[in-house]
C-alpha cells in the first residue's frame, strides 16, 4: 500500500521548516525567501479577482433557468453560516478568555529588527474582490437568463 501525504501535513510540515529554517539561515537566505513571498504575494492578490469572474460567472451561467433561486438559497446559506460562526466566535472567546488570561499579565515583547525584502513589485488588482464576486453574479445570471 502506498503512502499519500496529502495537502494539510504538507502545510504544517512547511510551516515548522519555515521557523526552522528562520532560526538557522542566515539573513541574506530569509530576505530572498521573503522578497518571494512579497511578489508571490502581489500575483496572487492580482489575480484572485480574475480568477473569481473567470470561474463563478460561467458557473452560474451553466445553472440555467434556476440559477436565480440557487443563488438566493446559496447566499442565505453563506451569510447564516457566516453569522452563526460569528457569534460562536464571539461568545467562546467573551467565555474563556477571561479564564484562560487570570493571573497573568501579558507582556508583549519589544519589536526587534525587521527583516525586509530586496525588491517587490506592484501588481494592483484590476477590481477588488467583492467586485469581481458581484459582477461574476450579474454575468452570471445574464448568461443564465438568454
Amino acid at each position: 500500500m502506498k503512502f499519500k501525504f496529502g495537502l494539510l501535513p504538507r502545510v504544517v510540515l512547511a510551516i515548522v521548516l519555515g521557523v526552522a529554517c528562520g532560526f538557522f539561515l542566515p539573513g541574506w537566505a530569509t530576505r530572498i525567501a521573503l522578497t518571494f513571498n512579497a511578489i508571490f504575494g502581489q500575483f496572487l492578490g492580482f489575480a484572485i479577482p480574475l480568477l473569481i469572474l473567470g470561474l463563478v460567472a460561467p458557473g452560474i451561467a451553466d445553472l440555467g433557468r434556476n440559477a436565480g433561486r440557487l443563488l438566493a438559497l446559496t447566499a442565505a446559506l453563506a451569510y447564516a453560516f457566516t453569522l452563526f460562526s460569528g457569534f460562536g466566535t464571539y461568545l467562546t472567546g467573551r467565555l474563556l478568555f477571561p479564564a484562560l488570561l487570570e493571573g497573568s499579565a501579558a507582556v508583549l515583547p519589544e519589536e526587534g529588527a525587521a527583516l525586509a525584502p530586496y525588491f517587490t513589485v506592484e501588481m494592483p488588482p484590476v477590481m477588488g474582490v467583492m467586485s469581481a464576486l458581484v459582477l461574476a453574479f450579474v454575468l452570471g445570471l445574464g448568461m443564465a437568463y438568454i
